[in-house]
Protein backbone atom coordinates (compact mmCIF):
# COMPACT_ATOMS: atom_id res chain seq x y z
CA UNK A 1 0.00 0.00 0.00
CA UNK A 2 1.30 3.48 -0.51
CA UNK A 3 0.48 5.44 3.19
CA UNK A 4 1.10 9.03 3.43
CA UNK A 5 1.70 9.77 7.20
CA UNK A 6 1.06 13.61 8.77
CA UNK A 7 3.99 13.52 10.89
CA UNK A 8 5.96 10.34 11.51
CA UNK A 9 9.21 11.48 12.86
CA UNK A 10 8.63 11.34 16.68
CA UNK A 11 7.15 8.46 19.12
CA UNK A 12 3.79 6.77 18.14
CA UNK A 13 4.38 8.35 14.41
CA UNK A 14 8.18 6.87 14.05
CA UNK A 15 6.67 3.09 15.35
CA UNK A 16 3.89 3.31 12.60
CA UNK A 17 6.29 4.59 9.68
CA UNK A 18 8.61 1.32 11.36
CA UNK A 19 5.89 -1.51 11.81
CA UNK A 20 4.47 0.01 7.93
CA UNK A 21 8.17 -0.67 6.73
CA UNK A 22 8.10 -4.00 7.90
CA UNK A 23 4.76 -4.60 6.44
CA UNK A 24 6.20 -3.95 2.93
CA UNK A 25 4.23 -0.38 2.56
CA UNK A 26 5.47 2.29 0.21
CA UNK A 27 5.93 5.57 2.67
CA UNK A 28 5.47 9.12 2.42
CA UNK A 29 6.05 11.33 5.26
CA UNK A 30 4.76 14.67 5.61
CA UNK A 31 6.73 17.22 8.43
CA UNK A 32 8.30 19.99 9.41
CA UNK A 33 11.72 18.72 9.02
CA UNK A 34 12.45 19.66 12.64
CA UNK A 35 12.37 16.22 14.56
CA UNK A 36 14.16 13.41 13.38
CA UNK A 37 14.42 14.40 9.93
CA UNK A 38 16.08 12.01 8.69
CA UNK A 39 14.64 9.21 10.20
CA UNK A 40 14.56 6.37 7.67
CA UNK A 41 16.60 7.61 5.87
CA UNK A 42 16.13 6.75 1.74
CA UNK A 43 13.45 4.04 3.18
CA UNK A 44 10.83 6.81 2.94
CA UNK A 45 9.97 9.73 1.28
CA UNK A 46 9.56 13.24 3.15
CA UNK A 47 8.08 15.92 2.33
CA UNK A 48 8.56 19.06 4.22
CA UNK A 49 5.51 21.95 5.27
CA UNK A 50 3.35 23.08 8.01
CA UNK A 51 -0.18 21.98 8.87
CA UNK A 52 -1.23 25.56 9.61
CA UNK A 53 -1.86 27.26 5.60
CA UNK A 54 -2.65 30.37 8.12
CA UNK A 55 -0.18 31.38 9.80
CA UNK A 56 2.19 33.58 7.33
CA UNK A 57 5.76 32.90 9.88
CA UNK A 58 4.95 29.34 8.81
CA UNK A 59 6.93 28.30 5.50
CA UNK A 60 4.96 25.93 3.14
CA UNK A 61 2.25 25.40 4.51
CA UNK A 62 0.37 21.91 3.19
CA UNK A 63 1.90 22.97 -0.68
CA UNK A 64 4.10 19.90 -0.32
CA UNK A 65 0.98 17.97 -0.43
CA UNK A 66 -0.89 19.23 -3.22
CA UNK A 67 -2.03 17.98 -6.89
CA UNK A 68 -3.51 14.87 -7.94
CA UNK A 69 -1.23 12.43 -6.49
CA UNK A 70 -3.66 9.46 -4.71
CA UNK A 71 -2.48 7.62 -1.56
CA UNK A 72 -4.24 4.22 -0.17
CA UNK A 73 -4.28 5.30 3.13
CA UNK A 74 -3.66 8.70 5.43
CA UNK A 75 -2.70 8.31 8.66
CA UNK A 76 -2.79 11.31 10.80
CA UNK A 77 -0.93 11.39 13.53
CA UNK A 78 -0.35 15.17 14.56
CA UNK A 79 -3.77 16.48 14.25
CA UNK A 80 -4.73 18.63 17.57
CA UNK A 81 -6.99 21.22 16.92
CA UNK A 82 -10.36 21.30 14.02
CA UNK A 83 -9.17 23.85 11.98
CA UNK A 84 -5.64 22.36 11.29
CA UNK A 85 -7.49 18.86 10.61
CA UNK A 86 -10.17 20.45 8.57
CA UNK A 87 -7.40 21.94 6.05
CA UNK A 88 -5.55 18.49 5.47
CA UNK A 89 -8.86 16.72 5.28
CA UNK A 90 -10.23 19.27 2.41
CA UNK A 91 -7.10 18.55 0.29
CA UNK A 92 -7.01 14.53 0.96
CA UNK A 93 -10.26 13.24 1.38
CA UNK A 94 -11.04 12.53 -1.92
CA UNK A 95 -7.36 10.95 -2.62
CA UNK A 96 -7.51 8.94 -0.31
CA UNK A 97 -9.69 5.54 0.54
CA UNK A 98 -9.00 5.23 4.07
CA UNK A 99 -8.32 8.42 6.33
CA UNK A 100 -7.08 7.18 10.07
CA UNK A 101 -7.09 9.82 12.89
CA UNK A 102 -5.27 9.01 15.95
CA UNK A 103 -7.35 10.13 18.45
CA UNK A 104 -7.37 9.63 22.54
CA UNK A 105 -9.30 8.14 24.90
CA UNK A 106 -9.17 11.14 26.45
CA UNK A 107 -12.13 12.65 24.33
CA UNK A 108 -14.62 10.57 26.57
CA UNK A 109 -16.87 12.27 29.22
CA UNK A 110 -16.65 10.30 32.71
CA UNK A 111 -18.13 8.14 34.32
CA UNK A 112 -18.29 5.61 31.09
CA UNK A 113 -20.63 3.11 33.50
CA UNK A 114 -23.95 2.47 31.25
CA UNK A 115 -22.46 3.28 28.03
CA UNK A 116 -21.02 0.62 24.97
CA UNK A 117 -17.29 1.35 25.19
CA UNK A 118 -16.93 3.27 21.44
CA UNK A 119 -20.10 5.14 22.03
CA UNK A 120 -19.51 6.95 25.35
CA UNK A 121 -20.42 10.62 25.48
CA UNK A 122 -17.63 13.17 24.32
CA UNK A 123 -16.56 15.87 26.24
CA UNK A 124 -17.52 19.33 24.96
CA UNK A 125 -15.74 23.06 25.14
CA UNK A 126 -17.47 26.21 25.25
CA UNK A 127 -15.26 28.19 22.96
CA UNK A 128 -15.00 25.49 20.06
CA UNK A 129 -12.78 27.98 18.22
CA UNK A 130 -9.78 27.90 20.98
CA UNK A 131 -6.09 26.61 20.06
CA UNK A 132 -4.73 26.56 22.53
CA UNK A 133 -4.04 22.52 23.56
CA UNK A 134 -4.14 22.83 27.85
CA UNK A 135 -4.74 19.55 29.36
CA UNK A 136 -8.36 20.61 30.32
CA UNK A 137 -9.11 21.44 25.83
CA UNK A 138 -6.94 18.68 24.77
CA UNK A 139 -9.87 15.69 25.00
CA UNK A 140 -12.39 18.53 23.84
CA UNK A 141 -10.11 19.35 20.74
CA UNK A 142 -9.47 15.93 19.64
CA UNK A 143 -13.58 15.30 19.89
CA UNK A 144 -14.18 18.26 17.69
CA UNK A 145 -11.04 16.80 15.85
CA UNK A 146 -12.86 13.43 14.98
CA UNK A 147 -16.44 14.83 14.32
CA UNK A 148 -14.30 16.96 11.40
CA UNK A 149 -13.49 13.62 9.99
CA UNK A 150 -17.03 12.56 10.25
CA UNK A 151 -18.38 15.27 8.40
CA UNK A 152 -16.05 15.38 6.07
CA UNK A 153 -15.94 11.44 4.81
CA UNK A 154 -17.35 9.61 6.85
CA UNK A 155 -17.29 6.71 4.86
CA UNK A 156 -13.54 6.51 4.69
CA UNK A 157 -12.75 6.99 8.27
CA UNK A 158 -11.18 5.52 10.66
CA UNK A 159 -10.71 5.93 14.47
CA UNK A 160 -7.61 4.64 17.10
CA UNK A 161 -8.20 5.90 20.25
CA UNK A 162 -5.77 5.11 22.32
CA UNK A 163 -4.43 5.25 25.91
CA UNK A 164 -1.42 5.87 27.81
CA UNK A 165 1.34 4.50 24.85
CA UNK A 166 4.51 3.51 26.46
CA UNK A 167 7.98 2.30 25.19
CA UNK A 168 10.66 3.11 23.65
CA UNK A 169 11.20 6.99 22.12
CA UNK A 170 8.12 7.71 24.50
CA UNK A 171 9.04 11.70 24.82
CA UNK A 172 6.44 12.07 27.84
CA UNK A 173 8.45 10.22 29.89
CA UNK A 174 5.39 8.74 32.13
CA UNK A 175 6.19 5.22 32.01
CA UNK A 176 9.82 5.81 31.60
CA UNK A 177 10.12 7.64 34.76
CA UNK A 178 8.46 4.01 36.54
CA UNK A 179 11.73 2.34 34.85
CA UNK A 180 14.21 4.29 35.67
CA UNK A 181 13.21 4.66 39.68
CA UNK A 182 13.46 0.64 39.70
CA UNK A 183 16.33 0.18 37.76
CA UNK A 184 18.33 3.32 39.40
CA UNK A 185 17.11 2.24 43.16
CA UNK A 186 19.70 0.46 44.96
CA UNK A 187 17.18 -1.02 48.00
CA UNK A 188 14.03 0.77 47.53
CA UNK A 189 12.01 2.76 45.37
CA UNK A 190 9.11 4.82 46.63
CA UNK A 191 5.35 4.27 45.44
CA UNK A 192 2.11 5.61 46.65
CA UNK A 193 0.34 2.96 48.84
CA UNK A 194 -1.98 2.46 46.19
CA UNK A 195 -1.48 -0.77 44.37
CA UNK A 196 -4.84 -1.99 43.91
CA UNK A 197 -5.97 0.89 41.38
CA UNK A 198 -6.54 0.64 38.10
CA UNK A 199 -3.98 1.17 35.40
CA UNK A 200 -3.47 0.75 31.70
CA UNK A 201 -0.37 0.90 29.46
CA UNK A 202 -0.39 -0.15 25.72
CA UNK A 203 3.30 -0.55 24.18
CA UNK A 204 3.58 1.33 21.01
CA UNK A 205 4.38 -0.57 19.05
CA UNK A 206 1.70 -2.63 19.68
CA UNK A 207 -0.40 0.24 19.17
CA UNK A 208 1.18 0.89 15.77
CA UNK A 209 1.06 -2.68 14.27
CA UNK A 210 -2.76 -2.60 15.08
CA UNK A 211 -3.06 0.64 13.16
CA UNK A 212 -1.00 -0.81 10.57
CA UNK A 213 -3.33 -4.15 10.02
CA UNK A 214 -6.26 -2.05 10.05
CA UNK A 215 -5.57 0.37 7.73
CA UNK A 216 -4.20 -2.67 5.69
CA UNK A 217 -7.89 -4.20 5.84
CA UNK A 218 -9.63 -0.57 5.38
CA UNK A 219 -11.45 -1.01 8.68
CA UNK A 220 -13.84 1.70 9.27
CA UNK A 221 -15.59 3.41 12.86
CA UNK A 222 -13.68 3.63 16.46
CA UNK A 223 -11.57 1.86 18.16
CA UNK A 224 -10.30 1.91 22.13
CA UNK A 225 -6.59 0.71 22.13
CA UNK A 226 -6.03 1.20 25.73
CA UNK A 227 -4.45 -2.15 27.56
CA UNK A 228 -6.17 -4.23 29.20
CA UNK A 229 -9.13 -3.40 30.49
CA UNK A 230 -10.29 -3.69 34.67
CA UNK A 231 -7.58 -6.35 35.69
CA UNK A 232 -4.50 -4.42 35.37
CA UNK A 233 -2.78 -2.21 38.20
CA UNK A 234 -0.40 -0.02 39.24
CA UNK A 235 1.08 -2.72 41.20
CA UNK A 236 1.09 -5.35 38.17
CA UNK A 237 3.36 -1.79 36.57
CA UNK A 238 5.64 -1.66 39.16
CA UNK A 239 6.00 -5.29 38.91
CA UNK A 240 6.69 -5.23 35.78
CA UNK A 241 9.21 -2.82 35.41
CA UNK A 242 11.16 -4.81 38.57
CA UNK A 243 10.73 -7.45 36.18
CA UNK A 244 12.04 -6.07 33.08
CA UNK A 245 15.16 -3.75 34.23
CA UNK A 246 15.83 -6.60 36.47
CA UNK A 247 16.48 -4.67 39.31
CA UNK A 248 16.92 -6.27 43.12
CA UNK A 249 15.14 -2.81 44.23
CA UNK A 250 11.69 -3.01 46.09
CA UNK A 251 9.12 -0.65 45.68
CA UNK A 252 8.25 0.88 49.19
CA UNK A 253 4.28 1.75 49.25
CA UNK A 254 3.43 5.32 51.07
CA UNK A 255 0.44 6.62 51.87
CA UNK A 256 -1.01 9.56 50.23
CA UNK A 257 -1.51 11.46 53.36
CA UNK A 258 2.31 11.46 54.14
CA UNK A 259 3.21 11.77 50.39
CA UNK A 260 0.91 15.19 50.89
CA UNK A 261 2.77 16.17 53.92
CA UNK A 262 6.22 16.23 51.90
CA UNK A 263 4.39 17.98 48.75
CA UNK A 264 4.68 15.34 46.66
CA UNK A 265 2.00 15.39 43.35
CA UNK A 266 0.35 13.06 42.30
CA UNK A 267 0.51 13.14 38.12
CA UNK A 268 3.02 15.56 37.44
CA UNK A 269 5.36 13.87 40.22
CA UNK A 270 4.18 10.32 40.53
CA UNK A 271 3.27 9.53 36.50
CA UNK A 272 0.21 7.54 35.73
CA UNK A 273 -1.03 7.72 39.45
CA UNK A 274 -4.04 9.80 39.79
CA UNK A 275 -3.95 10.30 43.71
CA UNK A 276 -6.67 10.18 46.15
CA UNK A 277 -9.17 11.66 43.99
CA UNK A 278 -11.18 8.76 42.19
CA UNK A 279 -13.28 10.71 39.89
CA UNK A 280 -10.75 10.04 36.73
CA UNK A 281 -10.06 6.38 37.73
CA UNK A 282 -12.40 5.70 34.49
CA UNK A 283 -9.86 6.96 32.14
CA UNK A 284 -7.99 3.23 32.92
CA UNK A 285 -10.93 1.27 32.49
CA UNK A 286 -11.32 1.73 28.75
CA UNK A 287 -12.93 -1.67 27.58
CA UNK A 288 -10.72 -2.24 24.22
CA UNK A 289 -12.39 -5.99 23.50
CA UNK A 290 -13.30 -4.77 20.07
CA UNK A 291 -10.17 -3.22 18.76
CA UNK A 292 -7.98 -7.07 20.41
CA UNK A 293 -10.83 -8.80 18.08
CA UNK A 294 -10.12 -6.91 15.23
CA UNK A 295 -6.30 -8.04 16.14
CA UNK A 296 -4.71 -6.05 18.55
CA UNK A 297 -2.44 -7.74 20.41
CA UNK A 298 -0.77 -6.91 24.03
CA UNK A 299 2.70 -7.72 25.02
CA UNK A 300 3.55 -7.88 28.50
CA UNK A 301 4.70 -4.87 30.47
CA UNK A 302 7.86 -6.32 31.29
CA UNK A 303 9.34 -6.46 27.88
CA UNK A 304 7.95 -2.80 27.58
CA UNK A 305 9.60 -2.02 30.50
CA UNK A 306 13.12 -3.82 29.63
CA UNK A 307 12.85 -2.13 25.56
CA UNK A 308 12.56 0.67 27.58
CA UNK A 309 15.18 0.63 29.65
CA UNK A 310 17.40 -0.01 26.56
CA UNK A 311 16.29 2.72 25.02
CA UNK A 312 16.96 5.29 27.91
CA UNK A 313 20.25 3.91 28.15
CA UNK A 314 21.13 5.32 24.51
CA UNK A 315 21.54 8.30 25.74
CA UNK A 316 21.94 8.26 29.45
CA UNK A 317 22.08 12.72 30.03
CA UNK A 318 19.15 13.36 28.80
CA UNK A 319 16.40 14.42 31.39
CA UNK A 320 13.10 13.06 32.54
CA UNK A 321 10.64 15.65 31.28
CA UNK A 322 8.56 14.57 34.43
CA UNK A 323 8.46 12.83 37.98
CA UNK A 324 9.63 12.99 41.33
CA UNK A 325 13.21 14.49 41.62
CA UNK A 326 16.11 11.87 43.00
CA UNK A 327 16.53 14.28 45.78
CA UNK A 328 12.95 14.56 46.58
CA UNK A 329 12.39 11.24 46.29
CA UNK A 330 15.23 9.90 48.43
CA UNK A 331 14.34 12.34 51.66
CA UNK A 332 11.15 10.77 51.30
CA UNK A 333 11.93 7.44 51.74
CA UNK A 334 14.02 8.43 54.51
CA UNK A 335 11.54 10.38 56.21
CA UNK A 336 9.25 7.56 56.27
CA UNK A 337 11.49 4.88 57.56
CA UNK A 338 12.02 7.44 60.42
CA UNK A 339 8.31 7.39 61.06
CA UNK A 340 7.69 3.67 60.65
CA UNK A 341 10.68 3.09 63.63
CA UNK A 342 9.26 5.83 65.59
CA UNK A 343 5.48 4.52 65.63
Amino acid sequence: MRILILGGTSFVGYHIVASALERGHELTLFHRGKTGADEFGDQVEHLHGDRDPLDPSKTGGLTALEGARTWDVVIDVSGYVPRIVRASLELLKDRCETYLYVSTISVYELPLAGHKPEEVPHLTIEDTTTEVVTPEAYGALKSLCEAELQAACPDKALIIRPGVVAGPRDYTDRFSYWVLAAHNAEQHFLCPDSPGDSLQVIDVRDLARFMVTQSESHARGAYNAAGPANDFTLGEMVAACVQGTGTKAQPTWIPWPFLAEHKIQPWSELPLCLGPDRSRMDLFRIDSTKAQNAGLTIRPLAETAKDTLAWLQQDPTRKLVTGLASEKSEATLTAWSAKQKSD
